[in-house]
């Protein structure tokens, strides 16, 4: 007999996740100069997105750290796994991050902007 599909039923098998990516390993600190900018453009990986808007701010700055779920990974396969550019195009500017491999790395990016900037995400 088949259970109705409102009902759950709870399960004895042990489930085993990945280790989520924690780990701090390598960090990429970038600036661009923010006069006449109206847009930031953020085109990123899995992962965090803190953006920080600041009065009076003449800078875009982006700290990008990269997060790992294994403490074995060596820095020089993460930098070749990480891509960061921050680019400005006439009055827009843009962040790119991307990973290589994003079941056991992840993104935490913490940005500071002009309040004036309008701020477009594609997340993931």
């Amino acid at each position: 007999m088949l259970a109705p599909a409102t009902e759950t039923f709870p399960t004895t098998a042990p489930r085993i996740d990945p280790p989520s990516p924690t780990l701090p390993l390598l960090v990429r600190q970038m600036r661009i100069d923010a006069r006449g900018l109206r847009t930031l453009e953020l085109a990123l990986g899995s992962g965090k997105v803190r953006v920080e808007a600041v009065d009076g701010a003449r800078w875009v700055e982006a700290r990008v750290t990269l997060l790992v779920a294994d403490a074995e990974v060596e820095p020089f396969d993460a930098r070749a796994a990480l891509g960061v550019e921050l680019l400005r195009v006439g009055d827009a500017a843009r962040l790119v991050a991307r990973l290589a491999d994003e079941e056991t790395m992840a993104l935490d990016v913490r940005l500071l902007v002009p309040r004036s900037l309008s701020v477009i995400l594609d997340h993931g």
